[in-house]
């Protein structure tokens, strides 16, 4: 059930209820006076309750009203098409779909003669299809960025469709608003959630004008097992990102996100950025890094599966070859030639969606409305599940007026608990510390630097383990099989 709060005070109270439903129960204080120390709060680094995201869309966070300028809250596509923001942010992303079925004849929106599978533009124009609120991402840890904010609001919208029932779509769009005011003050606000609406609070009045930048992601192609089954399939992922200058919305560089082709090449930009990269091996080493715009693409693919496998999500292994930064010293995290590498490609736009994400999305929201057939149990990746200690522990040294560590661990091991399916090291020193928890080992299956915690043969793990060919066009990608493993009476 959803709940259409008007009040900012009923919101604060559906707020309160859902802290205290959480918390475990406590026995009744004692009438004497309490001396002990009260407990510390715990800040709202993520909100994800479908019933609170449903009161904040309604009372300051309608798509339509906040990100396109309407008039009115609730408008379907079909109504918002017509607005000159539903234009300048979706018909680029039309542009690149055409683009891509124009080169491959096997790509349609129809099941019938395409193999593979295209997101249908319609539904940006449908009747019966708008971009719901599905989280809202506390990201003061993002002041690493911009010293002279606290960091960044995340609202985060998916679209969904009506049809019969209520199901949703492979297409997020996330509003990444810069926080603004006092820092402790604004990090107490999050321990605090009556305060997230009230006077100078981060939910207040979210507007355009505070935006860093509005990001699209959108599964533009799938191609079934039946035709890729050395992969398992295929899907391909649109990423871009938009800026508002005051009056409209214009395409914006993905953040350290090489323009490979071009790069590749220019050999004088190239060698530019590599001096770049050395000059600032601190802040990469620190995952703090932030590349100049001239070296920026503006529209990247990601591409699943098999993640950093794939050479096409790996844009600064496609440019440089470890040997390139063989005088870099060993950093916090960074220890070696290719794991700088490698920390490079996680801070791009397609490598991180493909860091432990969920295919290519780290936000899907919880499916409230759908059918338990057709419903996420969990609405986020394994990388944001394990990152929101780190988040938390950021939020809550600013409120209690310490300085927060900037350093961000790589996104493959945001936590160093090794449990089934972490990653793990397979002998790079930077990875040396990345074990696994007792009773599991670190399976290199995929023959990277990189493994995987597994158990001995448990339902889950990789029966037919294969080994992807390094190709920049990942249409040219071919996995090539192992010897088959037994596990767990599944696969005899």
């Amino acid at each position: 059930m959803i709940f259409h709060v008007k009040a900012p005070f009923l919101l604060c109270c559906l707020l309160l209820a859902c802290a205290r439903e959480s918390a475990p129960h406590a026995a009744a204080a004692p009438p004497e006076r309490v001396t002990e120390a009260p407990p510390r709060l715990s800040p709202q680094v993520i909100i994800d309750d479908p019933r609170l995201l449903a009161s904040i869309e309604e009372q300051v966070a309608d798509f339509g009203v906040l990100a396109l300028g309407a008039a009115q809250s609730g408008l379907a596509n079909a109504q918002l098409a017509s607005l000159p923001a539903h234009r300048e942010l979706f018909a680029p992303i039309e542009r690149d779909l055409h683009a891509l079925t124009a080169n491959d004849p096997q790509a349609g929106v129809s099941v019938r003669g395409h193999a593979h599978r295209t997101f249908d533009v319609r539904w940006l124009r449908a009747e019966s299809a708008r971009f719901r609120l599905i989280a809202i991402a506390n990201r003061m840890d993002r002041r690493a960025f911009d010293r002279d904010g606290c960091g960044e609001t995340r609202l985060i919208y998916r679209l969904r469709y009506t049809q019969g029932e209520v199901s949703r779509l492979p297409f997020t769009i996330a509003l990444e608003l810069r926080q603004g005011g006092d820092c402790a003050e604004q990090a107490r606000r999050w321990q605090r959630p009556e305060s997230l609406l009230a006077d100078g609070g981060p939910l207040q009045r979210p507007s355009r004008e505070q935006l860093v930048q509005l990001a699209l992601n959108v599964q533009a192609v799938r191609w079934p097992s039946a035709v890729r089954p050395d992969l398992g399939g295929h899907a391909e992922y649109l990423l871009r990102a938009f800026r508002w200058n005051g009056a409209r919305y214009v395409p914006r560089a993905l953040e350290n996100t090489p323009d490979v082709v071009r790069l590749a090449r220019e050999r004088a930009a190239r060698d530019e950025l590599a001096t770049w990269l050395i000059a600032h091996a601190d802040e990469v080493d620190r995952g703090v890094a932030l590349l100049p715009e001239r070296f920026l693409a503006e529209v990247v693919t990601s591409v699943t599966p098999r993640g950093f496998a794939r050479l096409a999500n790996r844009p600064f292994a496609q440019l440089f070859a470890p040997a390139r930064f063989d005088k870099v010293p060993a950093g916090r995290f960074v220890r070696s030639p290719e794991a700088f590498v490698r920390r490079l490609d996680e801070l791009s736009c397609n490598g991180c969606h493909q860091a432990r994400s969920v295919a290519g999305f780290h936000q899907l929201g919880l499916d409230d409305e759908a059918p338990a057939s057709n419903a996420l149990a969990i609405g986020h990746s394994p990388h944001v599940h394990d990152d929101l200690a780190r988040r938390t522990a950021y939020v809550r040294a600013l409120a209690e007026g310490r300085t927060p560590d900037d350093a961000q661990p790589f996104a493959e091991h945001a936590r160093d608990e090794g449990v089934y399916g972490a990653h793990c090291g397979l002998g790079d020193p930077s990875f040396a510390s990345w074990t696994c928890a007792a009773g599991l080992h670190c399976d290199g299956f995929e023959g990277d630097s990189v493994g995987a915690c597994l158990g001995e043969s448990a339902v889950g793990d990789p029966c037919e383990p294969a080994r992807v060919g390094a190709n920049a066009d990942p249409h040219r990608d071919r996995a090539r099989a192992q010897e088959p493993r037994a596990c767990a009476g599944v696969c005899e």
